[in-house]
């Protein structure tokens, strides 16, 4: 099974077994927990990314926006 989408989750750079690696931001929001007790429960597993990466390429940021 493979579910994708945004889910504006941000799930930290601690390892937990089976369900995620180190290699993600630093940042964890209530999204990020929610998402990790899903996969935890269904046995799923979150890929962001399994190797390490510089901080710049393992996130996606929005850009400034341009003046009127």
């Amino acid at each position: 099974m493979v579910i994708l989408g945004d889910f504006n989750a941000r799930f930290g750079n601690e390892i937990i077994p089976m369900i995620k690696q180190r290699f993600n931001e630093k940042v964890i929001n209530d999204n990020g927990e929610l998402l990790i007790n899903t996969c935890s429960l269904n046995k799923l597993r979150i890929n962001n990314t399994y190797f390490n990466h510089k901080d710049q390429y393992t996130f996606t940021f929005e850009g400034a926006q341009i003046p009127n």
